[in-house]
């Protein structure tokens, strides 16, 4: 139990956004609460230990504060705006809508507010009224990096990449450090057959943020394609797994890769790992049941190929190798 000399509210809640400033997240919880006990209708109190509980992964308590401050404050934009950000990392899209539009109501220039609706849409599948919420952020701001980088994902998913790679080309124009737009254009290349171009963005993507594992995957199949480089491959994909070790695409292309080189005890191995972290997707089976095959265990290979042919009845390979 903690023991708190001062009564001086405000006091407390300056040393809670201290704690939090820190990282000492349970401390700063601590002091907001403290700040409250204090004065019951400290709005910044309940904002702060809202905002606190962001950070603890906590959303049930950081909407039940954000509620308060809006009791206390209808017109605090920013709290709905992260009331929202948190009924979405709860899959309540809807009610995040809801709080995102009523923040723009509140403040028509709350550039963020747009962007994180735009988001919502894009959870929801929405795309045209993604593309539209992240449009009017940039007549807002033209220069809101991120707004061209969330809009160019939802072009290049939708297969227009002529403006994706005009949006991207922007999100880096205003950020230059912004690794996931190097990454998700290199994306955009690879998926237009652009892999020269691909490859350079992989690369500055690695180098501005060494720590990404799917940036090593992307390199790695760019390496794969090519036969010459199938040792480059494995070692992105080594790369990716140490930084991700639930990174099923890798320890699937790994095995792949192994398998091709003949080294069918480890390819195995991989393999068996790629199934274990997805055991809804019909070509982990498949492929593990080719490997299976040439390391002369029949039965577990048709196993698998019956395994393959469940999740995909159309994998006319499944059926042809069983």
């Amino acid at each position: 139990m903690r023991f708190f000399r001062s009564r001086n509210a405000k006091e407390i809640y300056d040393n809670a956004q201290k704690a939090h400033e820190k990282g000492d997240f349970q401390k700063a919880v601590e002091l907001y609460t403290h700040a409250i006990e204090i004065d019951a209708n400290y709005t910044d109190a309940y904002h702060g230990r809202a905002f606190t509980y962001d950070d603890l992964g906590e959303h049930a308590k950081a909407i039940a504060d954000y509620s308060k401050v809006i009791e206390l404050d209808a017109k605090h934009a920013k709290a709905y705006n992260n009331r929202a950000l948190n009924y979405s990392s709860l899959n309540r899209y809807e009610y995040a809508a809801k709080d995102l539009n009523k923040a723009i109501e509140i403040d028509p220039n709350f550039t963020t507010a747009y962007v994180n609706l735009g988001h919502v849409y894009a959870d929801l599948k929405d795309y045209e009224r993604a593309i539209a919420k992240y449009s009017e952020a940039i007549a807002l701001e033209p220069d809101h990096f991120l707004a061209y980088h969330s809009r160019a994902n939802i072009y290049s998913f939708l297969g227009d990449f002529k403006s994706a790679f005009e949006d991207y080309n922007q999100a880096i124009k205003f950020n230059a450090n912004h690794a996931r737009s190097y990454y998700k254009r290199g994306v955009a290349f690879y998926d237009s057959n652009d892999f020269k171009s691909a490859f350079d963005d992989f690369n500055e993507a690695i180098k501005l943020d060494p720590n990404y594992a799917p940036s090593y995957y992307m390199r790695g199949l760019l390496y794969y394609n090519d036969s010459r480089f199938v040792k480059d491959a494995i070692a992105d994909f080594d790369k990716a797994i140490r930084l991700n070790p639930n990174h099923t695409e890798s320890y699937f292309m790994r095995a792949r890769a192994l398998h091709g080189l003949g080294d069918i005890k480890n390819a195995l191995e991989d393999y068996n790992e790629a199934v274990r972290l997805n055991q809804n997707d019909a070509y982990n089976f498949y492929y593990r049941g080719f490997c299976l095959y040439h390391a002369g265990d029949l039965q577990s290979a048709i196993a698998d190929f019956d395994r393959a042919i469940e999740l995909n009845p159309n994998h006319a390979a499944s059926y042809y190798n069983r």
